[in-house]
């Protein structure tokens, strides 16, 4: 029997309240919806000319306090495949540069450009969640969610408020806001089919309210993709499982789950040279001759990842409450050529073309290259406190976040299956062998408060104080020529002020100051001071500040039912 929708006032607000948690400048950020009248303040509403239309495919936002583009579902569903990832959404921004050489989805390295900020120098969150490899404060893309999955992507051009929460804020945020469950039951098959022998199959069963269930709901969804690649023998499999359930407990409190698992295998191209292209085409990537070291045979990843959370939303009296406590896992088991596309010559008997002939015997046909594993898991809580003081509020919250990292890295023969090692190639000691662990500890407490003179403005200062700590420890790092161990914290005051004006119902404008912060990488966190750093010790050794920058940022919004603009 179909059984109508039944909307209840926490439901309505919490399908929204994911998508108001990822974007770090608005007002309204952590709002949970109209749960009650009596939390909150009568100046909060969301005003009606928030709801531009949807075929805009980059909208501004009128309780924006920093220059932002929202790319909303309707664009992500309707010119997207299904194996897209954030990169190729937010690609339509303005001052945003995006490529996936191997086609949208196809390969582990796309890139992202935002405002001449690349990868690492900018902040990615899924549900208001942070998540970074930490060794350079880079995003897998291809090892976590689907175009499918994904309701909508705001990029945010600047550090954000104190409540902008990440390891890199100085470039801006890419925030991620995971999709919706339907209101009805529905059951969804899903097939695509693209160039490049290209395509896709899933399956998604919405549970739609379930009233039996204290109106819980929820969706599990799984995709199969697959693809020869844009670039010859640059083939991927992926398989990526999706699932969302939101349980209220009471009429002000609700619990959602999400869960992300992924594998991805693929054969993968760093590039290839001038006389390359000149002599096989633009799309040459891999080859099939097991002399090279371009061999699609010897260059393969295979990549696995978790990215699952638990969150609790409440509201009672004048105070909100949104916490998530979360993990992310990843690893990725590489085998590559060492020079595939020719362009090294530091190895004996490198040729062009990526051909290899090294060893301890000149005349042996050994192919250099390397196999190698990284791993790394993160734990991490981010609890946001809103307390309502008469028309104003008062925000804090905290960030907290370990994340621990495995890595090796050994130099074989990849003629004998990777099994053999090459341990007389010069310049490369010790084989070129090295293993390491790593952790990386974060903290971030924040406090803002919104004040409100009028209707119509609002003037938000805030500050936030970021505490990071670095260990590192290897048996020996190539670098060094030994073991080598160290252990830093860099610790960092990031003020912010911005205040936010309507002039109309459809016109706002802002200002904003704020200051950015990202730390150093952890295989750039120090330099020679005096002389050489040597095994063992860290006589030598300076360490470097980190990375920080200030943002003076102006602008307007006007939004209509039928046209929005943004200066």
């Amino acid at each position: 029997m179909h059984k109508k929708f039944r909307t209840k006032p926490l439901i309505s607000g919490l399908f929204h309240a994911s998508m108001l948690t990822a974007l770090p400048g608005t007002p309204w950020a952590y709002d949970l919806g109209s749960v009650s009248s009596g939390a909150g303040n009568s100046n909060e509403a969301i005003p009606p000319a928030e709801s531009a239309s949807a075929n805009a495919p980059t909208q501004g936002s009128l309780t924006a306090s920093e220059p932002q583009s929202v790319i909303n579902r309707n664009y992500i569903e309707n010119t997207q495949t299904g194996a897209s990832t954030y990169v190729d959404n937010a690609a339509i921004a303005p001052g945003v540069w995006a490529y996936s050489p191997n086609g949208p989805g196809g390969n582990e390295n796309p890139s992202l450009t935002l405002r001449s900020f690349v990868d690492g120098q900018y902040n990615v969150t899924f549900d208001g969640i942070p998540f970074v490899d930490g060794a350079n404060f880079t995003h897998h893309v291809n090892s976590y969610f689907l175009a499918q999955d994904t309701g909508e992507v705001t990029v945010d051009r600047g550090p954000g408020r104190a409540s902008t929460v990440g390891d890199a804020t100085y470039g801006g945020t890419i925030a991620v806001r995971s999709n919706d469950p339907l209101g009805d039951p529905t059951a969804t098959v899903r097939s695509q089919i693209g160039s490049f022998n290209s395509r896709l199959v899933g399956f998604q069963y919405d549970t739609g309210v379930m009233q039996n269930y204290g109106d819980a709901s929820g969706f599990i969804d799984y995709n199969h993709y697959q693809t020869d690649g844009a670039l010859t023998n640059d083939n991927e499999r992926r398989g990526n499982l999706f699932a969302k359930f939101i349980k209220p407990l009471s009429e002000n409190t609700a619990i959602t789950v999400v869960v992300m698992q992924n594998h991805t295998y693929q054969n993968d191209s760093p590039g290839a040279t001038a006389p390359q292209i000149a002599q096989y085409g633009s799309h040459y990537g891999l080859n099939q001759n097991p002399l090279s070291s371009a061999y699609v045979g010897y260059n393969n990843d295979n990549f696995t990842s978790n990215f699952d959370y638990i969150g609790l939303q409440t509201r009672f009296g004048d105070w909100k409450i949104d916490d998530k406590v979360y993990t992310t896992i990843y690893a990725h088991d590489a085998m590559n050529g060492y020079n595939p596309n020719g362009t090294t010559a530091t190895i004996q008997g490198a040729y062009p073309g990526g051909i290899l002939m090294g060893g301890a015997n000149p005349g042996s046909r050994n192919i250099a290259g390397l196999t190698g594993m990284t791993t790394y898991t993160s734990y991490g809580n981010i609890l946001r406190a809103t307390r309502a003081i008469g028309d104003d509020d008062l925000d804090f919250g905290l960030w907290i976040e370990r994340q621990l990292r495995q890595s090796w890295i050994n130099n074989v023969d990849l003629s004998t299956g990777g099994t053999g090692s090459i341990v007389n190639l010069p310049g490369i000691s010790n084989g070129g062998n090295q293993a390491e662990t790593s952790s990386m500890n974060t903290i971030q407490p924040y406090v803002e408060y919104v004040w409100r003179p009028n209707s119509k403005w609002s003037i938000t200062p805030g500050l936030k104080f970021n505490d990071f700590t670095r260990t590192y420890n290897s048996a020996y790092d190539t670098t060094v020529g030994g073991a080598f161990a160290y252990s830093h914290s860099w610790a960092a005051a990031l003020p912010s002020l911005d205040a936010h004006y309507y002039v109309t119902d459809h016109w706002s404008a802002y200002g904003q100051a704020a200051e950015g912060f990202v730390a150093p990488l952890l295989f750039g966190s120090f330099y020679n001071q005096n002389q050489p750093i040597q095994p063992n010790t860290s006589a030598g050794l300076a360490y470097l500040a980190p990375e920080k920058t200030m943002n003076y940022q102006l602008g307007t919004v006007f939004k209509s039912s039928k046209l929005t603009a943004s200066a």
